[in-house]
């Protein structure tokens, strides 16, 4: 049997590698100097907020 951890890492694989995308919603409580920083650094970069914390979240979890 596998362990849990596993089975969520593969879980997670079939969800990133899939064709077809679940979209989810996430709602977070930050502080608005820290959103307004997030939102003029991806301006300048010319990055979308939602691709950039999608990537910072893959990275969290060590998947891509």
């Amino acid at each position: 049997m596998l362990s849990n951890r596993i089975q969520t890492e593969m879980y997670l694989e079939n969800l990133l590698n899939s064709s077809k995308k679940v979209v989810k919603r996430l709602n977070a409580n930050i502080s608005e100097y820290l959103h307004d920083s997030f939102r003029v650094k991806c301006q300048e970069k010319k990055l979308d907020m939602q691709e950039v914390l999608e990537e910072m979240i893959c990275d969290y979890i060590k998947i891509k």
